[in-house]
């Protein structure tokens, strides 16, 4: 009886251990996978234009920060200091937010503007808009014309 006990310990671990590598293979799949697409997407982006190749890497850097894992679909938390740090440079180099918005849709197939709002408490959305209000213009401009995009 207790072989039994034994045998369904081993079979029970060695299944666990089958499982652990299997996610961790799966996520690093999907994240090269999440890469590449980004940066085909990437290229497909007029980058001819400096402003408009700085907002394809702010686009970039931002999701990065929305999704430290690449993957949007886990739970990995938000890296707000590096947004924060987007958010500056789009004020030091004058990109406007509805160019960044419409980047980061082409880009990534999201929108921006929900991905802050779902990554971001209140407090740190009410800082975030309210330093783009400073230096960008009319954010809620930028905010309906991303809205009317989808």
């Amino acid at each position: 009886m207790s072989t039994n006990k034994s045998n369904t310990a081993k079979t029970v671990a060695i299944v666990t251990m089958a499982s652990v590598v299997g996610l961790f293979a799966g996520k690093k799949i999907l994240n090269a996978i999440e890469k590449k697409r980004a940066e085909n997407a990437g290229n497909q982006v007029d980058n001819k234009d400096p402003k408009i190749a700085l907002a394809t890497i702010l686009a970039q850097r931002a999701f990065a920060a929305f999704h430290p894992s690449g993957y949007p679909g886990l739970w990995d938390g938000t890296n707000e200091a590096e947004l924060y740090k987007v958010g500056k440079e789009m004020f030091i180099n004058k990109i406007p937010f509805a160019t960044l918005t419409s980047i980061y849709k082409k880009i990534y197939n999201r929108s921006f503007v929900d991905d802050l709002n779902n990554e971001v408490s209140s407090a740190e959305l009410t800082k975030f808009y309210s330093n783009l209000q400073k230096g960008f213009g009319n954010v809620s401009k930028a905010i309906n014309h991303q809205i009317s995009y989808l």
